[in-house]
Formats: structure tokens, C-alpha cells, sequence
């Protein structure tokens, strides 16, 4: 990352769009100076300029990307769109699901065929103590 980082402010291109912050967490040693120089050009916070590199560097972007810059410096890349649908390597990405609606979604699906079970249980319960009588 440090020398994509180095690279990108010797030499600052059209970057793709953020990806997005994701569900996992990394801690990286990079010098300020340089990680500030290039959130500053590219108008942008700190963590979304060096995911936007390591998506540069990695490949993952495959739609052509402009390539002109405006007088002042701001770039006609900026996109300020972060959906789910965001496009990487051609193929729609889908956001995964949280685990609290993972279990909502297997609430509504079992809980109903738990309660039929139990029905079934208890109505063949009663007909045997019926028959007993």
C-alpha cells in the first residue's frame, strides 16, 4: 500500500469510485504526509483515497475511467454514489446480508412450520387420549 500510495502522489491519475468501507477492519503505518497529499487531491477523506488506490492497484474496476481534470485541480471522476449495485470487475455487487435480518428471514420461515408441528402434536395427543377413554 506504501508504495501505491507513493506512486499515486508522484504521479496522481483517475482513480475508480470508493467501493465502499466493507465489514472488516485493517490498521495500516503509512507516512501523513503522503496519505494526506492524496486525500487532498482527490477531494475525499483519508480511508476513501486509499481504498480508491488499492482498487486502482488490484484491478477490481473494470469500466473505463475518465481521464480529464478540471483547471482547479477537482476531478470529473468523483462519484458520489455508494450503493449496493456499485460495479466491480463487470459483475453487480451485492452488499451481504446482517446477521440480525439472517435471523429475522429464518423466523419467518420456521416459526410458522414450528407452530404446525406443535398443532399436528398436540391434535394427535388429544385423539390417543380420546381413544383411551
Amino acid at each position: 500500500m506504501r508504495s501505491w500510495l507513493a506512486d499515486f502522489v508522484r504521479r496522481p491519475n483517475s482513480l475508480p469510485p470508493d467501493p465502499g468501507a466493507g465489514y472488516e477492519r485493517i490498521s495500516l503505518t503509512l507516512p501523513e504526509e503522503l496519505v494526506r497529499d492524496a486525500s487532498k487531491y482527490l477531494h475525499c477523506s483519508h480511508s476513501e483515497a486509499l481504498r480508491r488506490i488499492a482498487v486502482q492497484q488490484l484491478g477490481l474496476f473494470s469500466v473505463p475511467l475518465p481521464t480529464s481534470t478540471t483547471a482547479t485541480g477537482s476531478h470529473t471522476d468523483r462519484f458520489t454514489s455508494r450503493t449496493a449495485d456499485a460495479t466491480l470487475s463487470g459483475e453487480r455487487r451485492s452488499v451481504p446480508v446482517s446477521r440480525a435480518s439472517s435471523v429475522i428471514a429464518l423466523m419467518i420461515v420456521f416459526l410458522p412450520l414450528i407452530v404446525f408441528l406443535a398443532w399436528i402434536f398436540f391434535t394427535q395427543r388429544k385423539s390417543m387420549t380420546r381413544k383411551r377413554t
